[in-house]
């Protein structure tokens, strides 16, 4: 029996709360400023003067993102919704710069991240209206910082019992630097105007260029544009008003291989302005080479653990040095006792080959003519970004820094990052790396080469992409990395043809990496990417060469164990004017006969539910809108059962004895569905949740078998009544409502 739901539901949220230096182009302050401005001086002067601890710092950050999004997968639109929010932070504190209620609580978790940095440091992203309504910021402002004050009374009472319990700390430096006063004022940016009918047909032609093969699971391509402006006041008398734009082009496909081994290929391009993005002919060929790379991929051996020599591509490269160093060079971690402190003792030594340089340069817009992701003009703590040079011929000279000191680094240099809503920490902008030995690309493959074959190695690895990774910095684990490699080859001594493999992790440790690097080649390039940490996530670029290792560790990857989709993905049309029922029949009617495994039948019934909402969203604050946005989602779910209707795969508890365990009632699979009535998406859809429910069904129903027959008895009730197929058919229901009444 097959039975088919779809659901439409149409969402209205309406929420009232009476309580929830430069000067560009002779730019003025906007009313956000002002507002912030005023509110400042007035909590400021109060509570400065507070019988408790007295107020000495006090900064607000207003972060406003307005977003613009257009997504498609197998050709289909997923998304295309406007958004925008704004967010306050309150950076509060009491006591003094030697000591603060962002002090770290040694032994527990009261402390922030980073040298202490967050614990009872202030509110964190707050919305607050969309509107430049003064009264209703100073409003939302004035309220965050009341309970702002009071915890961070509190926070410091513990700080001084953790000082008074624990051993003297290593570190003696302060909680807090003091800065020049900035005043940097630039009018405030506008989301870039653009026509979305093109980027709506580039997007969806290009995610259904990819999905060639049917081991590809998930093609998508989309564009996002997004303008954050920040205003930052402190009561140190700054006043800083930018914006920051930036547009992302994303391919992205994904698959299976037949060992269950997830693949996948994603490539990026970033722009300050829609009209700064690759031509159609560029993005086309973008697209057509992760297919060719995913296809090497699907069909590529996979490699066993290995160490021996390896060239890291650019960057991949780049990468690799931000994951473990860049990380470890950023200040407050040679602070906190928590942390290993790699390199706290190592300043003025040796601790990369003498041709290696490297320095973090935040003031860098582009390099080549590539926009980097990791520009800022200003950092999230008022300070004017700087370019340091951390390492000069292989010499230690520096760390990145924040407002928080360290011992012999007592100022920020610009690098206090956080995303909105966490404290701010020091954290990597555009990282480089340079060498002053560099040779081609040629002659570093070929060095490779000799290498392998110097060590007696049969072959060598070229790791010519990788995704990201991680590192462990803190003293409760190992000092370590591991960088995931997406794209990888195998270059032979003895002059076989290079040979793409999957399945492995680059690992090691710091300090025995470094003494690795051989040779740079002449070819520095680009990783653009976000990098998350204790401050969040925020926009990074990290550039290098390619570099030559003589030994490098790779250890297996994780696999999934799933297998394949049991059946081919779904391949023809509808002629009927119901695309999203004639959809998902088709998809039911083709798993009644097909899916199966083994010796287990296909499924007795199948149900499918797509869920079509639209809401509409509008809150305010203090008498201003903090929310107006619309939105349109689809989802799908299914429910597949095998067996019978008297015994089937749901209704009994798994997992431990004494009736502990979970509940199985259903084999059911879900995900996101396109906004669009295009049948062949929703049917692709629908064949991979049907096949990831009766995969779980099957696994359900010998588990249930295998419990009866251990606790023995009969079931005396089915598992499932056999119904009448009903139909019932309402006409879908439109978003009819006037905003502008409710707003």
């Amino acid at each position: 029996m097959s039975r088919m739901l779809i659901r439409m539901s149409i969402a209205c949220v309406l929420c009232v709360m009476a309580i929830a230096g430069v000067n560009a182009d002779n730019s003025k302050p906007s009313p956000i400023l002002k507002a912030m401005q005023q509110e400042m001086d007035r909590s400021f002067t109060r509570l400065g003067h507070a019988e408790a601890e007295p107020l000495y710092y006090l900064s607000y950050t207003i972060t406003q993102e307005d977003r613009f999004m257009i997504g498609a997968q197998g050709g289909a639109l997923m998304s295309e919704n406007p958004t925008r929010a704004r967010t306050l932070d309150v950076d509060l504190r009491v006591g003094s710069p030697a000591l603060d209620n962002s002090h770290e609580i040694r032994g527990g978790t009261a402390g922030g991240p980073g040298g202490g940095r967050g614990g009872g440091l202030g509110a964190r992203n707050v919305a607050i209206p969309i509107e430049d309504d003064s009264d209703a910021i100073r409003a939302a402002i004035w309220l965050q910082t009341d309970r702002t004050f009071k915890d961070a009374q509190e926070q410091l009472i513990r700080v001084k019992a953790n000082q008074t319990v624990k051993v003297e700390e290593g570190q003696k430096a302060g909680d807090f630097a003091a800065s020049d006063k900035v005043s940097h004022i630039e009018d405030p940016i506008a989301m870039p105007r653009f026509d979305a009918g093109p980027w709506r047909e580039r997007v969806k032609a290009l995610s259904k260029r990819m999905q060639a093969e049917p081991y590809i699971l998930s093609t998508g391509a989309a564009i996002s544009i997004t303008v954050t402006s920040t205003y930052i006041v402190n009561s140190e008398g700054s006043q800083i008003q930018y914006s920051t734009p930036r547009v992302v082009f994303q391919l992205m496909v994904s698959g299976i291989a037949d060992d269950g081994m997830e693949l996948s290929r994603v490539e990026q391009f970033f722009a300050a302005d829609p009209s700064g993005l690759p031509d159609d002919k560029t993005l086309t060929a973008a697209a057509d080479r992760l297919l060719t790379e995913i296809r090497a991929l699907h069909d590529a051996p996979v490699v066993e653990p290995y160490h021996g020599p390896a060239i890291l591509l650019n960057r991949a490269a780049a990468v690799y040095f931000h994951e473990i160093f860049g990380h470890r060079i950023e200040g407050h971690r040679q602070k906190s006792e928590d942390e290993g402190q790699t390199f706290t003792k190592k300043v003025g030594q040796p601790i990369l080959p003498d041709f290696i340089s490297v320095y973090d340069d935040p003031t860098m817009r582009q390099f080549k003519g590539m926009k980097l992701n990791g520009y800022y003009p200003l950092d999230d703590e008022g300070v004017a970004s700087q370019r340091v040079t951390v390492v000069e011929g292989g010499i230690l000279r520096n760390f990145l820094m924040s407002r928080a000191p360290i011992a012999g680094f007592d100022k920020s240099n610009g690098h206090g990052r956080r995303q909105p809503g966490n404290a701010a920490v020091s954290r990597q902008g555009n990282l480089t790396v340079e060498s002053k030995k560099t040779v081609p690309f040629a002659t570093l493959r070929q060095m490779l080469i000799d290498e392998c074959k110097a060590q007696g190695k049969p072959y060598g690895l070229i790791f010519d992409d990788i995704s990201g990774g991680y590192t462990t910095t803190q003293r409760s684990g190992p000092q370590a990395f591991t960088v995931t490699p997406l794209y990888v080859k195998r270059v032979y001594a003895d002059g076989r043809p290079d040979e793409v493999v999957r399945g492995v992790n680059l690992v090691g440790t710091p300090l025995s990496s470094f003494s690795k690097i051989l040779a740079a080649g002449d070819d520095p390039a680009v990783f653009n990417g976000s990098c998350g940490a204790e401050s969040g996530w925020v926009p990074v670029s990290a550039i290098s060469p390619s570099l030559l290792l003589g030994e490098i560790e790779v250890e297996k990857q994780e696999k999934s164990q799933d297998r394949p989709p049991l059946i081919p993905p779904p391949n023809g049309a509808t002629t009927s004017s119901d695309t999203i029922f004639a959809a998902l029949q088709d998809e039911i009617a083709r798993d009644k006969t097909d899916l199966k495994m083994g010796d287990t039948a296909p499924p007795y019934f199948t149900e499918l539910t797509l869920d079509d909402s639209d809401t509409l969203r509008i809150s305010a604050s203090f008498g201003a809108l903090t929310a107006n946005d619309q939105s349109r989602s689809r989802d799908l779910s299914s429910d597949v059962r095998v067996g019978d209707y008297a015994f089937d795969n749901t209704n009994f508890s798994q997992g431990g004895g004494y009736g502990m365990g979970f509940m199985r009632m259903r084999g059911r699979s879900g995900g996101s569905l396109p906004v669009e009535d295009n049948y062949d998406a929703i049917r692709r859809a629908a064949w991979l949740s049907c096949d990831a429910a009766y995969k779980q069904a099957v696994e359900d129903l010998a588990a249930k078998k295998a419990l009866v027959q251990n606790i023995g008895g009969e079931e005396t009730l089915p598992d499932m009544s056999k119904e009448e197929p009903s139909t019932h058919m309402d006409e879908p229901l439109a978003m009819d409502l006037d905003a502008g009444v409710w707003t």
